[in-house]
Parts: structure tokens; C-alpha cells; sequence
């Protein structure tokens, strides 16, 4: 089942752990929110993040425009497994460089 389907609407933020290290994730479930995601963030607190929730299980690409903080991408497939994980750094020039986890 996907993690969607655990997640409730009204939530925000959500705490997701690996192992035994947590994190606290913003929730991105729309387009718009999905869209914006961490733009215009000049800095971003150890363990938070943010968590894209989308309506099928696919390969999905990111694009860090105005976005001026680097970023570990993580892909967590239909199991809760962390299958890859892609750090992707801020960009500073137009067209900015599209990201995509490694299969």
C-alpha cells in the first residue's frame, strides 16, 4: 500500500525514521505544494525535510530552481525501502539541472 494511504489530510508534518534516526518532514501532497517544495529556503534545520506524497508509485524528477540550500533526495518505494538517494545541489544558473533517482 502506499504511504499516502497512512498518512491523514490535516497533517503537516509528519516524523519518519530510518534505523533509529527520525526526522521531522514537512508534507508536500498537492501540485502547488509539490511545485514550491523547498524554494527560497536559505537554510534548513539537522533531521527536517520534506516529504513528497504523490498519487501513484512512478519515478518522479526534481529541478532545484530557486532553491539555494543542497538536498539529499531520498526515493522510498511501495515498502518503505529506501531505494535511492540522489544529493542535489542548489542552482545557480538557468536551465537548472534535473534530478532523478538512480534505478
Amino acid at each position: 500500500m502506499f504511504i499516502s494511504n497512512y498518512i491523514h489530510r490535516k497533517n503537516t508534518a509528519l516524523q519518519v525514521c530510518a534505523q533509529e534516526t527520525c526526522f521531522t518532514v514537512e508534507l508536500a501532497r498537492t501540485a502547488a505544494e509539490q511545485e514550491l517544495g523547498l524554494m527560497n529556503r536559505t537554510g534548513m534545520d539537522e533531521k527536517k525535510g520534506m516529504l513528497f506524497l504523490f498519487p501513484k508509485s512512478d519515478i518522479y524528477a526534481f529541478r532545484m530552481k530557486n532553491t539555494f540550500i543542497p538536498l539529499d533526495m531520498v526515493r522510498i518505494d511501495d515498502q518503505y525501502r529506501v531505494v535511492s538517494v540522489v544529493t542535489a545541489q542548489p542552482c545557480t544558473e538557468d536551465p537548472c539541472a534535473v534530478y532523478k533517482p538512480e534505478i
